[in-house]
């Protein structure tokens, strides 16, 4: 992953000092996502998203004061979970009890039935 982020990089001096930033955060931001999605893959997710996004914002990264740097960084990492929970509650399946028969007759009066028993 380094590698690719560091390809993104202009000069050897943003490069030493992402990489050693990098290196010195990447199990706190890995631990920070997991404590908010309880999900190691996701987590792992999210933490690679969030550091994408810290390179492809470098111009900001380098100009946040150096003891702000990792607030800033946490931020991203929660922003990209909240993220990725809503996209896996959008996908909630249904009641695994609810099961309906589809109705013999078709029409708009069969339709109605059919939502009207469908659960909230």
């Amino acid at each position: 992953m380094l590698p690719i982020l560091l390809s993104a990089l202009d000069t050897p001096e943003e490069k030493d000092f992402f990489s050693r930033f990098y290196h010195k955060y990447k199990t706190d931001m890995y631990r920070y996502a997991l404590s908010l999605l309880q999900d190691p893959n996701l987590a792992e997710e999210a933490v690679q998203e969030g550091w994408m996004k810290c390179v492809k914002n470098a111009g900001v990264f380098f100009q946040i004061p150096p003891e702000k740097r990792k607030a800033w960084m946490v931020v991203l990492v929660k922003n990209v979970c909240l993220d990725i929970r809503r996209r896996e509650n959008k996908y909630q399946p249904l009641d695994p009890d609810w099961d309906m028969e589809a109705p013999a007759q078709e029409g708009p009066h069969t339709i109605v039935e059919v939502i009207r028993a469908m659960p909230d």
